[in-house]
């Protein structure tokens, strides 16, 4: 193993690391409802000068276009910093479609929607801060259907009695949370150092992360879910 790989693999092992690996694991399983939950009410997206430009190259417009019809200043006034209008009388952002049910700018989306709501995660990760999406209440039942068969899942064995599994797989997820950010650069640097084929294999990254969570997830989280959204 390389210098580099293995200093990516010493920061991997903290705690504050460990609080983003349970959220990126959490994302590779979330697929997203389109309930809308996260598009919807008060909250204002924060874009940056990257997202701008990314918004406006899905669009064919001019970044400046996209600034000015499309945003407002950020709260701290702050340059390069925006936030994504919100209009209606739901105050959803500007980019939903509400008749259909998704976002207009999807492949195109801001980091910080690439990496909801799953990895907006703080010190304390609980899968129960998301108990109004319906895309959560879903992976949380996936995760309950999968500790009742914890037995035969050959992952499960895996991750807990070999411990180069369990460091490879945090890596696959540091690599992850980069794809999702849209940093491909620095994506391929990590995988390039430490030696993982790309494009990563997705069926198998799951049945790892749900493995991983449930090793890493206290039993009590899943019981005390209760999703208090609209079912679609």
């Amino acid at each position: 193993m390389s210098k580099e790989a293995k200093g990516i693999l010493d920061r991997l092992e903290s705690k504050e690391a460990d609080v983003f690996l349970r959220g990126a694991a959490a994302d590779v399983i979330f697929e997203c409802a389109r309930c809308g939950q996260c598009c919807l009410g008060g909250a204002y997206t924060i874009v940056d000068d990257q997202d701008i430009n990314r918004i406006a190259e899905g669009m064919g417009l001019a970044p400046e276009n996209i600034s000015e019809t499309f945003t407002i200043p950020g709260p701290d006034n702050s340059p390069g910093t925006r936030m994504i209008k919100n209009t209606g009388p739901n105050n959803s952002c500007t980019f939903y479609d509400a008749e259909n049910k998704g976002c207009t700018i999807h492949e195109s989306r801001p980091a910080i929607c690439r990496t909801l709501p799953m990895m907006n995660v703080r010190q304390g990760f609980r899968l129960t801060l998301y108990n109004h999406c319906l895309g959560a209440s879903n992976l949380i039942n996936a995760l309950r259907a999968e500790s009742e068969n914890l037995g035969a899942n050959r992952y499960h064995e895996r991750l807990k009695s070999k411990k180069k599994v369990l460091k490879r797989l945090k890596i696959k997820l540091l690599i992850h949370i980069l794809q999702r950010q849209g940093a491909k650069e620095r994506s391929e640097a990590v995988a390039r150092i430490s030696g993982i084929k790309l494009p990563l294999d997705m069926d198998n990254l799951r049945k790892e992360c749900l493995a991983y969570l449930l090793l890493s997830i206290d039993s009590k989280e899943l019981d005390g879910y209760k999703y208090d959204g609209i079912k679609i």
